[in-house]
């Protein structure tokens, strides 16, 4: 019996303490951070897609990435606060 690996992840920004999902339908809805008792700390609507390979990951990766928003900041030049995540 032959098992396929298979990851599931999901990229988000915090930008201006707003949450969002970069890999979404919706870039501009905007998402909660959640605290579960048994699940741990989560984002509540959150996309998640499935990866078989590691150039599938890279690829949802560089999706995330190409979403982001990036702004300057006082203390950055360029600032770009993004989480990919894998379950």
């Amino acid at each position: 019996m032959n098992v396929e690996p298979e990851y599931v992840g999901g990229c988000f920004q915090i930008y201006n303490e707003e949450v969002r999902d970069l890999l979404g339908a919706d870039k501009n809805q905007k998402l909660e951070i959640k605290e579960h008792a048994e699940r741990g700390v989560y984002v509540a609507g959150l996309s998640m897609h499935v990866c078989h390979d590691v150039k599938s990951c890279h690829e949802l990766m560089d999706k995330g990435f190409n979403n982001r928003h990036v702004g300057a900041t006082l203390m950055n030049k360029v600032s770009i606060p993004v989480v990919c995540i894998n379950e």
